[in-house]
């Protein structure tokens, strides 16, 4: 099996070990995140900084609380070049990249004990 993408320690830690919390935010997780990947990619399609920009915002706090580091830099890199509404080819870059990785760490949430 391939080593987690995730670590869910922050959320442990702010849980302190509440099962069902941690559960619960897994959850969410999985069924908030394919929607902002799919604006991410709308986004993209449209040259729409502004839809880009809110999608990684919102992801940004999820990654950090998900403990996602391999994406942590990029994610931040991909809301501030929307913001300025320039690079789009580095952001299709970026944005590719993160799809890969947050469509991995659900499937490896999904299967998970």
């Amino acid at each position: 099996m391939q080593n987690p993408l995730y670590s869910l320690s922050q959320i442990e830690i702010m849980s302190g070990g509440n099962t069902e919390f941690i559960n619960q935010m897994v959850d969410l997780f999985i069924k908030l995140t394919p929607d902002l990947i799919q604006q991410l990619n709308f986004g993209l399609l449209e040259s729409d900084g502004d839809k880009i920009y809110f999608a990684a915002h919102k992801l940004k706090l999820s990654v950090d609380m998900m403990g996602i580091q391999s994406i942590q830099t990029e994610i931040r890199m991909i809301e501030k070049l929307a913001k300025e509404k320039g690079d789009f080819a580095t952001l299709n870059t970026l944005i590719l990249h993160t799809n890969a990785v947050l469509n991995s760490v659900i499937l490896q949430l999904k299967s998970r004990n």
